[in-house]
Protein backbone atom coordinates (compact mmCIF):
# COMPACT_ATOMS: atom_id res chain seq x y z
CA UNK A 1 0.00 0.00 0.00
CA UNK A 2 1.04 3.60 -0.56
CA UNK A 3 2.01 5.48 2.61
CA UNK A 4 1.64 9.26 2.79
CA UNK A 5 3.24 11.69 5.20
CA UNK A 6 3.08 15.47 5.25
CA UNK A 7 5.75 15.88 2.56
CA UNK A 8 6.26 12.41 1.17
CA UNK A 9 4.54 9.62 -0.70
CA UNK A 10 6.07 6.17 -0.21
CA UNK A 11 5.17 3.94 -3.14
CA UNK A 12 5.87 0.17 -3.26
CA UNK A 13 7.00 -0.88 -6.73
CA UNK A 14 5.20 -3.67 -8.52
CA UNK A 15 7.28 -6.60 -9.77
CA UNK A 16 7.35 -5.00 -13.23
CA UNK A 17 8.32 -1.56 -11.87
CA UNK A 18 11.06 -3.12 -9.72
CA UNK A 19 12.46 -4.80 -12.86
CA UNK A 20 12.42 -1.43 -14.66
CA UNK A 21 14.37 0.14 -11.79
CA UNK A 22 17.13 -2.41 -12.31
CA UNK A 23 17.23 -1.48 -16.01
CA UNK A 24 17.56 2.21 -15.18
CA UNK A 25 16.14 4.65 -12.63
CA UNK A 26 14.80 6.82 -15.47
CA UNK A 27 12.69 3.95 -16.82
CA UNK A 28 11.05 3.39 -13.44
CA UNK A 29 10.45 7.12 -13.00
CA UNK A 30 8.82 7.40 -16.44
CA UNK A 31 6.53 4.47 -15.62
CA UNK A 32 5.43 6.16 -12.37
CA UNK A 33 5.01 9.57 -14.03
CA UNK A 34 7.72 11.15 -11.86
CA UNK A 35 9.96 14.10 -12.60
CA UNK A 36 13.46 12.88 -13.57
CA UNK A 37 15.91 12.68 -10.69
CA UNK A 38 18.92 12.04 -12.97
CA UNK A 39 20.05 9.42 -10.48
CA UNK A 40 21.75 6.15 -11.35
CA UNK A 41 22.48 3.18 -9.11
CA UNK A 42 26.11 2.65 -8.13
CA UNK A 43 27.47 -0.88 -8.43
CA UNK A 44 27.03 -1.71 -4.73
CA UNK A 45 23.41 -0.51 -4.69
CA UNK A 46 22.69 -2.22 -8.01
CA UNK A 47 23.86 -5.58 -6.63
CA UNK A 48 21.90 -5.13 -3.40
CA UNK A 49 18.77 -4.25 -5.40
CA UNK A 50 19.21 -7.31 -7.62
CA UNK A 51 19.43 -9.56 -4.57
CA UNK A 52 16.32 -7.96 -3.07
CA UNK A 53 14.45 -8.28 -6.37
CA UNK A 54 15.33 -11.96 -6.70
CA UNK A 55 14.31 -12.59 -3.10
CA UNK A 56 10.97 -10.85 -3.69
CA UNK A 57 10.45 -12.72 -6.95
CA UNK A 58 11.00 -16.05 -5.18
CA UNK A 59 8.51 -15.14 -2.47
CA UNK A 60 5.59 -13.42 -4.22
CA UNK A 61 3.28 -14.43 -1.37
CA UNK A 62 5.15 -11.94 0.81
CA UNK A 63 5.97 -9.43 -1.92
CA UNK A 64 4.25 -6.63 0.02
CA UNK A 65 7.08 -6.94 2.57
CA UNK A 66 9.98 -7.36 0.18
CA UNK A 67 9.09 -4.81 -2.53
CA UNK A 68 11.34 -1.81 -3.10
CA UNK A 69 9.63 1.40 -1.98
CA UNK A 70 10.28 4.73 -3.67
CA UNK A 71 10.27 7.81 -1.43
CA UNK A 72 8.66 10.60 -3.46
CA UNK A 73 8.78 14.28 -2.53
CA UNK A 74 5.26 15.53 -3.21
CA UNK A 75 6.22 19.14 -3.91
CA UNK A 76 8.54 18.08 -6.76
CA UNK A 77 6.89 14.77 -7.74
CA UNK A 78 10.39 13.34 -7.62
CA UNK A 79 11.91 10.17 -6.14
CA UNK A 80 14.47 11.29 -3.56
CA UNK A 81 15.28 7.95 -1.96
CA UNK A 82 14.13 4.39 -1.40
CA UNK A 83 13.51 1.90 1.40
CA UNK A 84 12.67 -1.74 1.82
CA UNK A 85 12.13 -4.46 4.39
CA UNK A 86 14.84 -7.08 4.10
CA UNK A 87 12.73 -9.98 5.35
CA UNK A 88 9.12 -11.07 5.73
CA UNK A 89 7.21 -12.59 8.63
CA UNK A 90 7.82 -15.97 7.05
CA UNK A 91 11.48 -15.63 8.07
CA UNK A 92 11.32 -13.65 11.30
CA UNK A 93 8.87 -11.61 13.36
CA UNK A 94 11.58 -8.97 13.76
CA UNK A 95 11.31 -7.03 10.49
CA UNK A 96 14.53 -5.39 9.27
CA UNK A 97 14.37 -2.07 7.45
CA UNK A 98 16.90 -0.58 5.03
CA UNK A 99 16.87 2.85 3.40
CA UNK A 100 18.81 5.48 1.47
CA UNK A 101 18.36 9.04 0.26
CA UNK A 102 19.72 11.24 -2.54
CA UNK A 103 22.56 13.35 -1.03
CA UNK A 104 20.91 16.54 -2.34
CA UNK A 105 18.00 15.92 0.05
CA UNK A 106 19.93 15.01 3.19
CA UNK A 107 19.65 16.97 6.47
CA UNK A 108 16.09 18.12 5.76
CA UNK A 109 14.24 15.52 7.82
CA UNK A 110 12.95 13.54 4.84
CA UNK A 111 14.64 10.27 5.80
CA UNK A 112 13.34 10.45 9.37
CA UNK A 113 9.85 11.21 8.08
CA UNK A 114 9.92 8.21 5.73
CA UNK A 115 11.46 5.71 8.16
CA UNK A 116 9.08 6.74 10.93
CA UNK A 117 6.08 6.17 8.65
CA UNK A 118 7.36 2.77 7.47
CA UNK A 119 8.11 1.67 11.03
CA UNK A 120 4.62 2.71 12.10
CA UNK A 121 3.12 0.67 9.27
CA UNK A 122 5.23 -2.40 10.03
CA UNK A 123 4.81 -2.39 13.80
CA UNK A 124 1.02 -2.26 13.39
CA UNK A 125 0.93 -5.38 11.22
CA UNK A 126 -0.32 -8.55 12.95
CA UNK A 127 2.42 -10.86 14.31
CA UNK A 128 5.20 -8.30 13.91
CA UNK A 129 7.08 -8.07 17.20
CA UNK A 130 9.64 -5.40 16.32
CA UNK A 131 11.32 -3.42 13.56
CA UNK A 132 15.13 -3.60 13.53
CA UNK A 133 17.91 -1.87 11.60
CA UNK A 134 21.69 -2.03 11.32
CA UNK A 135 24.04 0.94 11.01
CA UNK A 136 27.79 1.28 10.59
CA UNK A 137 29.59 2.62 13.64
CA UNK A 138 30.57 5.77 11.75
CA UNK A 139 27.19 6.42 10.14
CA UNK A 140 26.02 9.01 12.66
CA UNK A 141 23.33 10.42 10.36
CA UNK A 142 21.59 7.06 10.06
CA UNK A 143 21.89 6.50 13.82
CA UNK A 144 20.19 9.84 14.47
CA UNK A 145 17.36 8.89 12.08
CA UNK A 146 16.70 5.68 13.99
CA UNK A 147 16.86 7.41 17.37
CA UNK A 148 14.33 10.01 16.20
CA UNK A 149 12.08 7.14 15.12
CA UNK A 150 12.11 5.75 18.66
CA UNK A 151 14.60 2.92 18.13
CA UNK A 152 17.08 1.90 20.80
CA UNK A 153 20.42 0.11 20.44
CA UNK A 154 20.19 -3.56 21.43
CA UNK A 155 23.46 -5.12 20.23
CA UNK A 156 26.71 -4.21 18.53
CA UNK A 157 29.54 -5.73 16.55
CA UNK A 158 33.02 -4.62 15.54
CA UNK A 159 31.60 -2.78 12.54
CA UNK A 160 28.19 -1.58 13.57
CA UNK A 161 25.14 -1.30 15.82
CA UNK A 162 21.72 -2.96 15.78
CA UNK A 163 18.62 -0.94 16.65
CA UNK A 164 15.10 -2.02 17.58
CA UNK A 165 11.59 -0.59 17.85
CA UNK A 166 9.32 -2.95 19.79
CA UNK A 167 5.54 -3.17 19.64
CA UNK A 168 4.02 -1.28 22.56
CA UNK A 169 2.51 -3.41 25.31
CA UNK A 170 -0.14 -0.84 26.24
CA UNK A 171 -3.09 0.57 24.33
CA UNK A 172 -1.86 2.83 21.55
CA UNK A 173 -4.67 5.38 21.45
CA UNK A 174 -4.32 8.64 19.49
CA UNK A 175 -6.42 11.43 21.00
CA UNK A 176 -4.77 14.50 19.52
CA UNK A 177 -5.88 16.46 16.47
CA UNK A 178 -4.09 15.00 13.41
CA UNK A 179 -1.81 17.13 11.29
CA UNK A 180 -3.69 18.54 8.31
CA UNK A 181 -4.27 15.82 5.69
CA UNK A 182 -1.92 13.43 7.48
CA UNK A 183 -2.83 9.92 6.35
CA UNK A 184 -2.73 6.95 8.68
CA UNK A 185 -1.01 3.72 7.74
CA UNK A 186 -4.33 1.85 7.88
CA UNK A 187 -7.01 2.76 5.36
CA UNK A 188 -10.64 1.71 5.19
CA UNK A 189 -10.25 1.54 1.40
CA UNK A 190 -7.54 -1.12 1.52
CA UNK A 191 -8.20 -3.00 4.77
CA UNK A 192 -9.19 -6.54 3.62
CA UNK A 193 -12.10 -6.95 6.05
CA UNK A 194 -13.50 -3.42 5.77
CA UNK A 195 -13.32 -3.64 1.96
CA UNK A 196 -15.94 -6.39 2.09
CA UNK A 197 -18.29 -4.25 4.15
CA UNK A 198 -17.72 -1.20 1.95
CA UNK A 199 -18.72 -3.32 -1.04
CA UNK A 200 -21.94 -4.32 0.73
CA UNK A 201 -22.63 -0.64 1.47
CA UNK A 202 -22.06 0.27 -2.19
CA UNK A 203 -24.62 -2.32 -3.24
CA UNK A 204 -27.29 -1.16 -0.77
CA UNK A 205 -29.28 1.11 -3.07
CA UNK A 206 -31.66 2.16 -0.28
CA UNK A 207 -28.81 4.04 1.44
CA UNK A 208 -26.42 6.94 0.72
CA UNK A 209 -23.66 5.33 2.79
CA UNK A 210 -21.31 4.49 -0.10
CA UNK A 211 -22.67 5.09 -3.61
CA UNK A 212 -25.92 6.94 -2.76
CA UNK A 213 -29.45 5.67 -3.12
CA UNK A 214 -30.97 4.48 -6.39
CA UNK A 215 -32.89 7.72 -7.10
CA UNK A 216 -29.82 9.91 -6.51
CA UNK A 217 -27.66 7.68 -8.72
CA UNK A 218 -30.12 8.02 -11.60
CA UNK A 219 -30.19 11.82 -11.20
CA UNK A 220 -26.39 11.99 -11.25
CA UNK A 221 -26.14 9.72 -14.30
CA UNK A 222 -28.59 11.98 -16.18
CA UNK A 223 -26.60 15.04 -15.09
CA UNK A 224 -23.34 13.54 -16.39
CA UNK A 225 -24.89 12.30 -19.61
CA UNK A 226 -26.36 15.65 -20.60
CA UNK A 227 -22.95 17.34 -20.25
CA UNK A 228 -20.91 14.92 -22.36
CA UNK A 229 -20.99 13.86 -25.99
CA UNK A 230 -22.46 10.59 -27.19
CA UNK A 231 -20.16 7.56 -27.11
CA UNK A 232 -17.59 9.40 -25.01
CA UNK A 233 -14.30 7.87 -23.98
CA UNK A 234 -14.82 8.23 -20.24
CA UNK A 235 -12.65 7.74 -17.13
CA UNK A 236 -14.35 7.08 -13.77
CA UNK A 237 -11.98 7.89 -10.88
CA UNK A 238 -12.84 6.13 -7.62
CA UNK A 239 -15.31 3.91 -9.45
CA UNK A 240 -15.93 1.51 -6.54
CA UNK A 241 -17.86 -1.57 -7.71
CA UNK A 242 -18.65 0.10 -11.05
CA UNK A 243 -22.20 1.29 -10.43
CA UNK A 244 -21.82 4.58 -12.33
CA UNK A 245 -19.39 3.06 -14.84
CA UNK A 246 -21.82 0.30 -15.78
CA UNK A 247 -24.79 2.65 -16.17
CA UNK A 248 -22.75 5.01 -18.35
CA UNK A 249 -21.50 2.06 -20.39
CA UNK A 250 -25.13 1.06 -21.01
CA UNK A 251 -25.71 4.55 -22.43
CA UNK A 252 -23.07 3.91 -25.08
CA UNK A 253 -19.95 5.38 -23.51
CA UNK A 254 -16.60 3.57 -23.52
CA UNK A 255 -15.68 3.54 -19.83
CA UNK A 256 -12.51 2.91 -17.84
CA UNK A 257 -12.88 2.70 -14.05
CA UNK A 258 -10.10 2.91 -11.46
CA UNK A 259 -10.23 2.28 -7.71
CA UNK A 260 -7.83 0.91 -5.08
CA UNK A 261 -10.51 -1.10 -3.28
CA UNK A 262 -9.53 -4.60 -4.41
CA UNK A 263 -12.87 -6.20 -3.51
CA UNK A 264 -14.87 -3.57 -5.40
CA UNK A 265 -12.74 -3.92 -8.53
CA UNK A 266 -13.03 -7.71 -8.41
CA UNK A 267 -16.81 -7.42 -8.13
CA UNK A 268 -17.04 -4.83 -10.93
CA UNK A 269 -14.90 -6.91 -13.28
CA UNK A 270 -17.18 -9.91 -12.82
CA UNK A 271 -20.31 -7.84 -13.47
CA UNK A 272 -19.43 -6.12 -16.72
CA UNK A 273 -16.75 -7.07 -19.22
CA UNK A 274 -17.47 -4.08 -21.46
CA UNK A 275 -15.93 -1.71 -18.88
CA UNK A 276 -12.17 -1.71 -18.36
CA UNK A 277 -11.35 -1.77 -14.65
CA UNK A 278 -8.00 -0.90 -13.06
CA UNK A 279 -7.05 -1.62 -9.45
CA UNK A 280 -4.84 1.27 -8.40
CA UNK A 281 -4.36 4.65 -6.75
CA UNK A 282 -5.26 7.41 -9.21
CA UNK A 283 -3.11 9.95 -7.34
CA UNK A 284 0.20 8.10 -7.64
CA UNK A 285 -0.62 6.04 -10.75
CA UNK A 286 -2.99 8.14 -12.84
CA UNK A 287 -4.29 6.19 -15.88
CA UNK A 288 -3.21 8.69 -18.53
CA UNK A 289 -4.96 8.61 -21.89
CA UNK A 290 -7.13 10.73 -24.18
CA UNK A 291 -10.58 11.01 -22.66
CA UNK A 292 -13.68 12.95 -23.66
CA UNK A 293 -14.79 13.06 -20.03
CA UNK A 294 -13.46 12.30 -16.57
CA UNK A 295 -15.79 11.87 -13.61
CA UNK A 296 -15.16 11.65 -9.86
CA UNK A 297 -18.33 11.23 -7.81
CA UNK A 298 -19.11 11.04 -4.07
CA UNK A 299 -16.96 14.02 -3.06
CA UNK A 300 -13.69 12.12 -3.58
CA UNK A 301 -11.92 15.36 -4.54
CA UNK A 302 -12.22 16.62 -0.98
CA UNK A 303 -10.49 13.58 0.54
CA UNK A 304 -7.12 14.73 -0.84
CA UNK A 305 -4.68 17.37 0.34
CA UNK A 306 -4.44 20.55 -1.72
CA UNK A 307 -1.10 19.37 -3.17
CA UNK A 308 -2.54 16.02 -4.26
CA UNK A 309 -5.67 17.75 -5.53
CA UNK A 310 -3.54 20.05 -7.72
CA UNK A 311 -1.59 17.05 -9.05
CA UNK A 312 -4.83 15.19 -9.77
CA UNK A 313 -6.38 18.14 -11.61
CA UNK A 314 -3.25 18.61 -13.72
CA UNK A 315 -3.33 14.93 -14.69
CA UNK A 316 -7.03 15.19 -15.54
CA UNK A 317 -6.43 18.27 -17.66
CA UNK A 318 -3.54 16.71 -19.58
CA UNK A 319 -5.55 13.53 -20.24
CA UNK A 320 -8.67 15.26 -21.56
CA UNK A 321 -9.15 16.02 -25.21
CA UNK A 322 -9.77 19.64 -26.20
CA UNK A 323 -13.33 20.45 -25.15
CA UNK A 324 -13.38 17.45 -22.79
CA UNK A 325 -15.27 17.69 -19.50
CA UNK A 326 -14.26 17.06 -15.90
CA UNK A 327 -17.33 16.35 -13.74
CA UNK A 328 -17.16 15.92 -9.96
CA UNK A 329 -18.86 16.91 -6.71
CA UNK A 330 -17.49 18.60 -3.57
CA UNK A 331 -18.94 19.86 -0.31
CA UNK A 332 -19.68 23.58 -0.04
CA UNK A 333 -19.19 25.79 3.00
CA UNK A 334 -22.66 24.99 4.37
CA UNK A 335 -21.33 21.62 5.55
CA UNK A 336 -20.42 23.44 8.78
CA UNK A 337 -24.14 23.45 9.60
CA UNK A 338 -24.13 19.64 9.54
CA UNK A 339 -20.76 18.64 11.01
CA UNK A 340 -19.39 19.59 14.43
CA UNK A 341 -16.39 18.59 16.50
CA UNK A 342 -17.27 15.59 18.64
CA UNK A 343 -16.06 12.29 20.12
CA UNK A 344 -17.86 9.00 20.58
CA UNK A 345 -17.31 5.30 21.14
CA UNK A 346 -18.89 2.07 19.93
CA UNK A 347 -18.54 -1.41 21.43
CA UNK A 348 -19.32 -4.40 19.19
CA UNK A 349 -19.04 -7.68 21.14
CA UNK A 350 -19.67 -9.83 18.06
CA UNK A 351 -17.89 -7.74 15.44
CA UNK A 352 -19.37 -5.38 12.88
CA UNK A 353 -18.38 -3.00 10.09
CA UNK A 354 -14.83 -2.42 11.37
CA UNK A 355 -13.76 -5.93 12.37
CA UNK A 356 -15.01 -9.50 12.32
CA UNK A 357 -14.61 -10.11 16.06
CA UNK A 358 -15.14 -8.09 19.23
CA UNK A 359 -13.87 -4.51 19.08
CA UNK A 360 -14.08 -1.07 20.65
CA UNK A 361 -14.09 1.93 18.30
CA UNK A 362 -13.20 5.41 19.52
CA UNK A 363 -14.11 8.12 17.00
CA UNK A 364 -13.40 11.85 16.87
CA UNK A 365 -14.36 14.63 14.47
CA UNK A 366 -12.06 17.65 14.15
CA UNK A 367 -12.76 20.88 12.24
CA UNK A 368 -10.04 22.98 10.59
CA UNK A 369 -11.98 26.15 9.71
CA UNK A 370 -8.90 28.04 8.50
CA UNK A 371 -8.27 25.22 6.00
CA UNK A 372 -11.92 24.39 5.32
CA UNK A 373 -11.52 20.72 6.22
CA UNK A 374 -12.78 18.04 8.59
CA UNK A 375 -10.95 14.95 9.82
CA UNK A 376 -12.65 11.84 11.15
CA UNK A 377 -10.20 9.94 13.35
CA UNK A 378 -10.79 6.36 14.53
CA UNK A 379 -8.99 4.16 17.06
CA UNK A 380 -9.96 0.52 16.53
CA UNK A 381 -9.09 -1.58 19.60
CA UNK A 382 -8.99 -5.38 19.39
CA UNK A 383 -7.27 -7.24 22.19
CA UNK A 384 -3.71 -5.93 22.31
CA UNK A 385 -3.84 -4.44 18.83
CA UNK A 386 -4.90 -0.91 17.90
CA UNK A 387 -5.41 0.34 14.36
CA UNK A 388 -5.75 3.99 13.43
CA UNK A 389 -7.83 5.33 10.55
CA UNK A 390 -8.33 8.92 9.39
CA UNK A 391 -10.70 10.17 6.68
CA UNK A 392 -10.65 13.75 5.37
CA UNK A 393 -13.31 16.03 3.90
CA UNK A 394 -12.30 19.31 2.25
CA UNK A 395 -15.02 21.86 1.43
CA UNK A 396 -14.98 24.86 -0.92
CA UNK A 397 -16.78 28.07 -1.72
CA UNK A 398 -17.97 28.45 -5.32
CA UNK A 399 -15.37 31.12 -6.09
CA UNK A 400 -12.60 29.03 -4.58
CA UNK A 401 -13.31 25.90 -6.62
CA UNK A 402 -13.57 28.02 -9.78
CA UNK A 403 -10.17 29.59 -9.03
CA UNK A 404 -8.60 26.17 -8.37
CA UNK A 405 -9.88 24.86 -11.71
CA UNK A 406 -8.96 27.95 -13.72
CA UNK A 407 -5.42 27.89 -12.27
CA UNK A 408 -4.95 24.52 -13.97
CA UNK A 409 -6.42 25.77 -17.27
CA UNK A 410 -10.07 24.71 -17.11
CA UNK A 411 -12.72 27.08 -18.42
CA UNK A 412 -16.50 27.45 -18.67
CA UNK A 413 -17.02 26.12 -15.15
CA UNK A 414 -20.63 25.23 -14.36
CA UNK A 415 -21.79 24.76 -10.74
CA UNK A 416 -25.02 22.97 -9.88
CA UNK A 417 -26.24 23.28 -6.29
CA UNK A 418 -29.07 21.20 -4.80
CA UNK A 419 -28.95 18.62 -7.56
CA UNK A 420 -29.99 16.01 -5.03
CA UNK A 421 -32.65 16.19 -2.33
CA UNK A 422 -31.75 15.88 1.36
CA UNK A 423 -29.96 12.60 1.98
CA UNK A 424 -28.06 10.70 4.65
CA UNK A 425 -24.63 11.18 3.09
CA UNK A 426 -22.02 13.09 5.17
CA UNK A 427 -23.86 16.29 4.21
CA UNK A 428 -26.48 17.35 1.67
CA UNK A 429 -24.55 20.57 1.14
CA UNK A 430 -22.62 19.64 -1.98
CA UNK A 431 -22.17 21.12 -5.42
CA UNK A 432 -21.68 19.34 -8.72
CA UNK A 433 -19.04 20.85 -11.01
CA UNK A 434 -18.56 20.67 -14.77
CA UNK A 435 -15.29 22.11 -16.10
CA UNK A 436 -14.13 22.19 -19.73
CA UNK A 437 -10.64 21.88 -21.14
Amino acid sequence: MIIETTRLRIVPLTVEQFALLLCGVDKMEFELGLSPSNECLDEHTQQAMKRQYQKALNNLENYHWLANRQIILKSENKAIGCANFKNSLLENKDIEIGYGINPDYENQGYMTEAVKALCEWAINQPDVESVIAETDRENYASQRVLQKCGMTKFKESDIGFWWKLEKAGKMNIIKTRPELFRKTICSIWTDPYIQENLLKAHLDFSSDAASRNKESIEIIIDFINKHIAKESQLLDLGCGPGIYAELLSEKGHLVTGVDFNKKSIEYATQQNTSVKYIEGDYISNFPHGEYDAIIMIYCDMGTHSDNNCDLLLKNCYSSLKAGGKLIFDVFNEDIVNDKHESSDWEYSPDGGFWAEDEYLLLSQTFHYPENQAYSYQYNLLQGKDTKHFTIWDRYYTQNEIINVLEAVGFKNVIIQNKLLSTNDFTSSNEMFIVAEK
